[in-house]
């Protein structure tokens, strides 16, 4: 009894400091990342590592319980950072950037990795195979601190892509090269390349790789039709996503002997990309503010334990090593970005060339992280350099996260890469123009129904009106010192950008309750979406663009008549009938046709309050032009289906009757419930009936 109450006594004690350590690491983070907020140009993760160095040479107890080891990193915190990292990655805008991205983390990761390698070899007789393993290892960037600058700073939103996209890629690309590497270099001494050895460390790598995201596909797959189905269930559907991360890594990497890294990436991009429109639209704001707090958890506790782990004294014992592989890293970096970049522009147009300035960004913005210290603590304590690559890597990461990072800032704006364009100065105005506007509506409605007196009234307009001008004047004045073109482009642009939001907006609702299916809101989003992209990114893209129009009447007489082909083997093999076709297609340009009334209603809104400017208001008649065209044409669709398959088309109305009175009695109920009008008993009752 007594040695039972010892041990309970003693894993008390254990629990309590693993709590007390976790709740000291987060309020310390609070305060940090209150500081960074502040300060704006102070990394929130910097300020973690650097404290976290500090109490580290002070002897700070309280973090012994909490110390970073390879079993926490792996299944707790990194399965989070990839997988958000995942979801939040859009294919439509890393297609953008998939070339360029691809070849810094394949080659440009080889090429570091080799340089690296040569040096540790040829100074300090290291084996060459361990120290390229090492290069392998140490190349994989982590852009969490360097993109949060990015984003204060205002750099060009290709430059983030570029630099968000490789981290990514390479983060896989490490772990390809530690699992093909390890089988030749894990009995710790190195013997050459035996084929044998090769040719089974490929085997191993194809099953490891391959497997690893074929598992997480499969995973993320499932947990996007499982979603599906639950509508508006916020505490399930986010759940269902944490469940998924996780699982899918102890799955992957404890009982199937895969790579759990590369199954989470797989996961998290195919729920980010297939599985996102499965989730409740109205949910998707909370789920990123969760991800958003769990980000919050695990970047203070892993960048704070980090640096909890660099112990000066014990690195400065190596110190010959331990600046030769710091310089040999930028050195193998710098390599790396001008020699892929180099190549990179000489083979595409010169429109789509990397700049200069961009290739230093790049090569400053190689800051080293979380995967490859996780990497060198999971290897083998019999591996001989186990310690001293530990070393080397916390050295790393110590280095690149201070220096790198204070050298950035100054570098980003000495390229002027932080200055906003002329034509986003122009966006910028026009679109406070109408934000300016919309506040002087909104000021007269709250004095004629009295919610305010006539002095603040007073007092505020008269604000808001010079406010108003200084914007009309600084536009006239970049109006005048700027290419007619550009500021054309860029008030289509804004004026774009508004009315794809708008369209957007009603595909949303009409998803939400249910008039259309998840395919035909896909559908809707598809163009939206890649609009969205090519007017941030493309400066040569025109929003009123020319659209393709389909012969409705070609496509059904030729459904009506189907042939032996692939596609209508397709809608054999799926259950689509022609009446569902009809279906679908008479919802698909109703829906069109809503978006763009509601467009139009509010461009015309827009038309009156550019009155005083008549380049925006020549431009926003054009966007009404472009989208009456629209309207007539999906009106004119609608109008055929209904006369010429008008039993499908009374189908899907009575479907829109009953979704639109079906929420304006559940809309009428919860607000008369919510002012205490009626009780839960009646509106049970009538409900029922």
């Amino acid at each position: 009894m007594h040695n039972f109450s010892l041990i309970l006594l003693q894993e008390t004690e254990i629990y309590l400091n693993v709590i007390t350590g976790i709740a000291l690491a987060l309020l310390l983070a609070s305060g940090l990342y209150l500081i960074s907020k502040r300060s704006k140009f102070l990394p929130f993760p910097i300020l973690l590592f650097v404290i976290g160095i500090v109490l580290s040479n002070l002897n700070f107890q309280l973090f012994e319980s909490i110390r970073l080891n390879p079993g926490s990193v792996l299944f707790i915190f990194l399965p989070i950072l990839l997988f958000e990292s995942a979801f939040r990655f859009d294919f439509r805008e890393f297609k953008r950037i998939l070339a360029p991205g691809f070849l810094f983390a394949t080659g440009g990761l080889l090429i570091s990795a080799t340089v690296i390698a040569a040096i540790l070899h040829l100074l300090f007789k290291l084996p060459f195979a361990e120290s390229f393993f090492y290069g392998s290892i140490i190349s994989s960037t982590d852009p969490i601190a360097v993109l949060s600058l990015f984003k204060e700073l205002g750099v060009p939103k290709r430059l983030q892509l570029l630099v968000d996209g490789e981290s990514f890629l390479n983060d896989a690309t490490s772990v390809i090269m530690y699992k093909l590497l390890l089988p030749v270099i894990g009995t710790g001494v190195y013997t050459g390349f035996a084929s044998s050895e090769l040719i089974s460390g490929v085997g191993s790598f194809a099953y490891v790789l391959i497997g690893g995201a074929v598992v997480g596909a499969l995973f993320g797959w499932v947990v996007s039709e499982v979603i599906s189905p639950i509508k508006n269930v916020p505490l399930v559907e986010i759940s269902l996503t944490i469940i998924l991360a996780s699982l899918v890594f102890i799955f992957a990497e404890h009982y199937l002997q895969v790579s759990g890294i590369i199954a989470v990436l797989a996961a998290g991009l195919v729920l980010g990309n297939y599985g996102r429109s499965k989730i409740s639209p109205q949910i998707l704001n909370k789920m990123d503010e969760i991800w958003e707090f769990l980000i919050f958890i695990s970047t203070s506790l892993v960048f704070l334990l980090i640096g909890y782990e660099i112990n000066i004294p014990l690195i400065s014992t190596n110190l010959p090593i331990v600046i030769a592989a710091v310089l040999a890293l930028l050195l193998g970096r710098f390599l790396s970005i001008y020699l892929i970049g180099a190549g990179y522009n000489l083979s595409v147009p010169r429109e789509s060339r990397i700049p200069a300035s961009w290739l230093q960004i790049l090569n400053f913005g190689g800051l080293r992280g979380v995967l490859p210290l996780v990497v060198v603590l999971s290897l083998p304590e019999t591996f001989a350099y186990r310690d001293l690559f530990i070393q080397l890597v916390l050295a790393s990461i110590l280095f690149t996260l201070t220096i790198n990072v204070v050298l950035i800032t100054p570098l980003i704006q000495l390229l002027k890469l932080d200055k906003p364009t002329r034509a986003e100065l122009i966006e910028a105005g026009i679109t406070q123009v109408f934000v300016l506007k919309s506040l002087l509506h909104h000021l007269r409605k709250m004095k004629d129904t009295e919610e305010i007196c006539f002095e603040t009234y007073a007092k505020h307009v008269k604000d808001v009106k010079q406010r108003l001008q200084e914007t009309k004047t600084q536009l006239v004045k970049w109006k005048e010192t700027t290419d007619e073109k550009i500021v054309n482009a860029e008030i289509a642009k804004v004026i774009g950008l508004h009315c794809l939001h708008i369209e957007k907006t009603v595909y949303s609702d009409l998803y939400t309750r249910g008039i259309i299916t998840e395919d035909l809101f896909n559908r809707l989003c598809a163009s939206i979406n890649e609009k969205f992209i090519l007017i941030q990114i493309d400066e040569n893209f025109k929003p009123l663009s020319k659209v393709s129009r389909t012969n409705i009447e070609a496509k059904f007489k030729k459904l009506e008549r189907p042939g032996l082909n692939l596609a209508s083997l397709i809608r054999y093999i799926r259950g689509i009938s022609f009446t569902d076709t009809v279906m679908d297609t008479y919802t698909y340009y109703k829906a069109r046709f809503l978006g763009d009334e509601k467009v139009l209603e509010e461009l015309a809104s827009l038309h009156e309050e550019s009155q005083d400017f008549p380049k925006i208001s020549q431009i926003i008649s054009k966007t009404v032009k472009y989208y009456e065209e629209l309207l007539n044409y999906n009106r004119s669709t609608v109008n055929y289906i209904r006369v010429n398959y008008h039993k499908e088309a009374m189908q899907v109305e009575e479907k829109l009757f009953e979704c639109e009175s079906s929420d304006l009695i559940a809309s009428m109920l919860h607000e008369f419930s919510e002012q205490g009008r009626i009780t839960k008993n009646v509106i049970s009752k009538l409900k029922m009936s």
